[in-house]
């Protein structure tokens, strides 16, 4: 076991240059994650996120959150990639969100 000092993106002196794309693979605290970017989510161009269809994580962050933070952010489209199926339903797929 590790421990790991965890910070929030809006609180570190880094630079977003455009065009931005931000990936993230967090294994169900994507909520946190882009919640964590505060207003340089503004400066973000592209999301591409891996989201969980079922329930892996306690706590993990339900899919319809990551839609509606990324549309208050300004968000307006989106293409699934890489779906996986597990007995007739969708398990999880990427998602590349854009402005």
């Amino acid at each position: 076991e590790r421990n790991i000092a965890l910070k929030r993106f809006d609180s570190l002196n880094i630079i977003i240059e455009k065009p931005c794309i931000l990936k993230i693979d967090v294994q169900g605290v994507e909520e946190r994650v882009l919640e964590g970017f505060g207003e340089y989510l503004n400066y973000i161009d592209f999301v591409l996120t891996e989201v969980l269809f079922k329930n892996y994580h306690k706590n993990q962050t339900q899919y319809s959150n990551i839609f509606k933070l990324l549309e208050n952010a300004g968000f307006n489209g989106f293409i699934q990639l890489n779906p996986c199926i597990e007995n007739g339903k969708l398990n999880h797929c990427d998602l590349l969100f854009w402005r």
